[in-house]
C-alpha cells in the first residue's frame, strides 16, 4: 500500500493505493471497510473510489498476481492528513481464510501560496477548442466547441466558460457545461465540453 505523493497542495489530486498479491487462487477478497482519515474524516474530503484492476507482475523472478484498489482523495485543508486502509479479507480456493491487516499513510498538505485564487484549478488543466467549420451569416448561428480537461472532481469545473467576450455586433450564446469522468489507475479526469454559439448581426470581420 502506499500515496503516490507525501506531499501535495491543497486541493491537488492524492492517489491512495492498496494491493494485494497472490500466486495462490481466490475464491473471494474483500475489503473491510472504506478508508479513513484524521484529523478531517474522510466523509467531508472530496474523494473518488477507482475502479478495482487486475494485472501480473515479476518480483524477484516470481508471477503474482496483483488486484489493486485505490481512492483520489482532494484534501483542501493544509497540515497532516493521515489515511488508513481497510483489511482485506481474502478466502483461497482451498478455503484457507486469510486476515491483512491495513497500514496508515501520512500526507502533508502545503497551503496554496498567498494570493493565488481560491478556486484556482490545481493540476494540469487541458484546453482544447475545435475551429468554426462555416462562415456565420447575418442573423444566423454557428457553434463551436471548446473541451476542459483537468485531474479534479468534476464540480470544481465551471458550469460556463469564464471571459468570453465579443463586440457589441455580435451575440454570444453559451450552453452549461456536459460534464463526464474518466477513471485511470492513475486517478481521475474531469472533462466539461462546452458549446459556443455565434450569431453576427451585421457584415464585416470581427
Amino acid at each position: 500500500s502506499g500515496v503516490n505523493k507525501d506531499t501535495v497542495w491543497a486541493r491537488e489530486q492524492a492517489l491512495v493505493y492498496l494491493e494485494l498479491l497472490h500466486r495462490v487462487n481466490l475464491s473471494t477478497a474483500s475489503l473491510g471497510g472504506d478508508i479513513q482519515t484524521s484529523p478531517t474524516r474522510i466523509e467531508l474530503l472530496d474523494y473518488r473510489k477507482l475502479p478495482q484492476t487486475e494485472r501480473k507482475e515479476q518480483i524477484a523472478g516470481i508471477t503474482y498476481n496483483v488486484q489493486r484498489m485505490a481512492w483520489a482523495l482532494f484534501p483542501t485543508q493544509s497540515g497532516n492528513l493521515t489515511v488508513r486502509l481497510p483489511d482485506i479479507w481474502a478466502i483461497t480456493e482451498k478455503g484457507r481464510r486469510l486476515r491483512l491487516p491495513g497500514k496508515q499513510h501520512p500526507i502533508q498538505i502545503k497551503a496554496l501560496p498567498a494570493g493565488v485564487p481560491a478556486d484556482i484549478l490545481v493540476g494540469k488543466p487541458e484546453i482544447n477548442q475545435s475551429p468554426l467549420t462555416v462562415l456565420p451569416d447575418i442573423n444566423s448561428i454557428t457553434s463551436w466547441n471548446i473541451t476542459l480537461r483537468a485531474p479534479v472532481m468534476d464540480h470544481t469545473l465551471p458550469a460556463s466558460l469564464p471571459g468570453l467576450t465579443a463586440p457589441a455586433n455580435i451575440k454570444l450564446y453559451l450552453d452549461n457545461a456536459q460534464r463526464q469522468i474518466e477513471e485511470h489507475a492513475d486517478g481521475i479526469v474531469s472533462i466539461a465540453n462546452y458549446t459556443v454559439s455565434v450569431t453576427p448581426l451585421a457584415a464585416g470581420e470581427f
